[in-house]
């Protein structure tokens, strides 16, 4: 990043359970590390980013007990010298569906046990510690409080961690209360039941207390809340009717709102996060980048529904960068560089892309009009799959008529999906007047969720809270937040898109994660697992590729403008050309390079040896110009020193000055009051004599008291 001046991104791919997020810590840890943070707090503040995002978005998935259930884009920043600023973080394709259902050995999403636990155990609040209950229906496959202590312990440490770290990312202590208000809301709305009422086909609230307890957690009226599920507004000619929902449709809507309070509540703490982190970067700027991609891995399971062909498709689309930035791309630059050498096949994956992301006849756009059709089944939907891709190489339909499934042949491998409950999956249902109800909730976190718009990508944008929020859904780039224009389906295609968008305007860095064996042991290699990921991951091509082709391309600019310095010097004028990169290299005493029509192609190790010599060159530049500013602050310092001796001198001349005229005045002010003191005994001693002059007459006693007063004011006059 730092010797090409290019934002980077590293993209971490491999199968479930191959260890991408372990390996996103350590790639995160050692760029906290070489970053050097401004402050100490901001790195902490970074590492603790990974550590609140596990727990809200990874869950146990089979074998594997920390699988991620979402796509984490964490872009770290950077100052032009290498320095780390901040981060921001975008989130996609969060398996909301697993708050309200997983599949056995499988749980929800780590963020409910560790509250309940954490809570439980460190009495958080008596309010909320009241409300605990020993099983969630949203719980159950996992079962809540486990007889063993070794898991209560541990999210105990993790609810420890969660809190400080919600604390020193810079987080409220009521925001914090509101997360855990609104997670233990979610499993509450998990306990309502419904009672039917088989004459009118409508449906009540069964359990009063349970809605009582949502609806003080989320700051709603309790009667608000029960309408809001048991019945919704339906348009008709212009005409709002309140129809009464079917106890099916009620369900639908609860769990709904569970997914949906989930969601928003995760898009909000990573907006807040972002938010936080972006005053560092305001601060000390963020001219590069570098970005990690750590997502769901490419996996098979017993049973495959619509989220697993999304996790698979995404997968497969971030396989087929992968083919066409090693292979494709990289092969058609030799051609039209003139560069002779061997082309090297691969397994390009473009058809199974075509036949789930195509468009009109992809499996993606057959779900999205199905979704949308007013009679639309699983069933037709089956049909219409097997109609318009049933000759597809890649695509194999079931073979009896009753059975709800079909076969896509991945780059990984063959995997069944079942077509039970896609539709109702894709709809993403959002109901309006339960978004209008929370809009106005008394709790501040609640109410700022569901007044955020939501975008294509299902993403949170804030608002002005002054702007009418009805008109939410005509905001650019947003969809409709009550209703069937937001599907599953449309949000996968926009956030892979997005995503795509900010990969290729990187530089891109492929970390292949392998899986050693399928059981999730220690010390196990399964050679033959691992080669068949070795295989269908490219990596045998990939090698053979780098063993022969160029794995960096300059045009002749960069090159020179890079390079330059090390092998010309100061005074010798440098064309952009192809013999002035020729002589460079030379001079350079590389090997094995190649020069095409507008581009030097160089090998891997290449690049390593001209940083080094980049690095070492510019070290001993840094020491000349350390050495230079040495000299210079000398010299400096010595004109200082010069000054400020002058000045001395200067100060010390006035200053004798100063006391020399000081003196004078002194002395002739002295001789002038002599000169009066002097004049004024004259005239006493005048006084006297005419005095004494005039007591000739008198006694001789009186002219001795006359002459011994005169003697004493005589004698005052000189002490004083």
């Amino acid at each position: 990043m730092l010797h090409q001046k290019k934002c980077q991104v590293l993209i971490i791919s491999g199968e479930s359970g191959s260890g991408k997020t372990e390996s996103a810590k350590y790639l995160l840890q050692q760029l906290v590390y070489l970053g050097k943070a401004p402050n100490r707090n901001l790195e902490m503040k970074l590492l603790q980013v990974d550590k609140i995002l596990e727990i809200f978005g990874n869950a146990k998935k089979g074998l594997h007990q920390n699988s991620s259930r979402f796509i984490k884009f964490l872009n770290v920043t950077f100052t032009r010298t290498g320095k780390i600023t901040g981060a921001e973080i975008s989130i996609y394709l969060l398996e909301d569906s697993r708050v309200i259902h997983h599949e056995l050995n499988e749980t929800n999403f780590h963020v409910f046990q560790v509250i309940l636990h954490g809570m439980a155990a460190e009495g958080k609040s008596e309010n909320l510690s009241q409300i605990f209950k020993k099983n969630y229906k949203y719980l159950q496959e996992n079962g809540n409080f486990s007889s063993s202590s070794e898991p209560q312990a541990e999210n105990v440490r993790r609810f420890q961690d969660l809190h400080k770290g919600l604390h020193l990312i810079g987080f409220r202590d009521e925001e914090i209360f509101a997360i855990y208000e609104i997670i233990i809301a979610i499993l509450h709305l998990g306990e309502i039941e419904f009672d039917i009422d088989s004459e009118n086909d409508t449906c009540s609230v069964l359990k009063a207390d349970e809605l009582k307890i949502v609806s003080t957690l989320l700051g709603i009226s309790v009667g608000d809340l029960g309408v809001a599920l048991t019945s919704r507004n339906v348009t008709i000619s212009g005409e709002t009717v309140l129809l009464r929902n079917s106890i099916n449709h009620a369900i639908i809507t609860k769990d709904s709102l569970a997914k949906i309070l989930y969601n928003r509540l995760f898009q909000w703490i990573v907006n807040q996060i972002n938010a936080l982190l972006g005053i560092s970067c305001a601060a000390y700027g963020s001219t590069l980048t570098i970005g990690i991609l750590d997502m769901f891995g490419f996996d098979s399971s017993p049973t495959n529904s619509l989220e697993q062909l999304i996790i698979n498709t995404a997968n497969e689309q971030l396989q087929y960068l992968f083919n066409q930035y090693i292979f494709a791309w990289e092969q058609q630059e030799y051609m039209a560089e003139g560069i002779d050498i061997e082309l090297i096949r691969f397994a390009d994956n473009k058809p199974v892309l075509e036949l789930l992301l195509g468009h009109p006849l992809g499996v993606f756009t057959v779900l999205e009009e199905e979704s949308h059709s007013s009679l639309g089944t699983d069933w037709s939907l089956r049909e219409k799959l097997n109609i318009n891709l049933g000759t597809n190489k890649y695509y194999r339909k079931s073979k009896s008529n009753d059975d709800l499934s079909f076969e896509v042949r991945h780059y990984a491998g063959k995997v069944c999906y079942t077509l039970k409950d896609f539709l109702v999956k894709n709809h993403g249902w959002n109901s309006s007047d339960l978004l209008k109800l929370f809009r106005y909730s008394e709790n501040d976190t609640v109410r700022k969720l569901c007044r955020c718009i939501l975008s294509k990508t299902g993403q949170l944008h804030l608002v002005d809270p002054t702007k009418n929020m009805m008109n939410d859904g005509e905001e650019k780039d947003s969809v409709s937040q009550t209703g069937r224009q937001y599907t599953l389906a449309l949000q996968f295609r926009s956030s892979l898109a997005e995503l795509m968008t900010k990969l290729l305007a990187t530089e891109p860095h492929f970390i292949r994660c392998i899986k050693p064996n399928s059981n999730n042991q220690r010390n196990a290699f399964d050679l033959q697992k691992v080669k068949n990921q070795l295989r269908y991951g490219g990596i045998f091509e990939c090698i053979k590729i780098r063993q022969v082709g160029y794995s960096h391309r300059f045009t002749f600019v960069e090159f020179l403008k890079r390079y330059c310095f090390l092998g010309f010097s100061f005074d010798e004028r440098v064309v952009a050309d192809r013999e002035s990169c020729r002589i460079l290299l030379l001079r350079l005493n590389l090997d094995g390079w190649s020069l095409g029509k507008t581009k030097v192609f160089l090998r891997y190790y290449h690049v390593e040896y001209l940083s080094k010599l980049c690095e070492q060159q510019i070290r001993r530049i840094i020491f000349v110009q350390s050495c230079i500013r040495r000299w210079l602050a000398r010299i400096r310092l010595q004109k200082g020193m010069w000054m400020v001796a002058k000045q001395v001198v200067s100060v010390q001349k006035a200053a004798k000055v100063w006391k020399g005229h000081t003196a004078k005045v002194y002395v002739s002010q002295r001789k002038i009051s002599d000169r009066k003191r002097s004049s004024w005994l004259r005239i006493q001693i005048l006084g006297i004599d005419e005095a004494m002059g005039s007591l000739d007459e008198k006694s001789a006693e009186e002219k001795a008291a006359i002459l011994i007063q005169s003697r004493k004011c005589l004698a005052l006059s000189r002490d004083t």
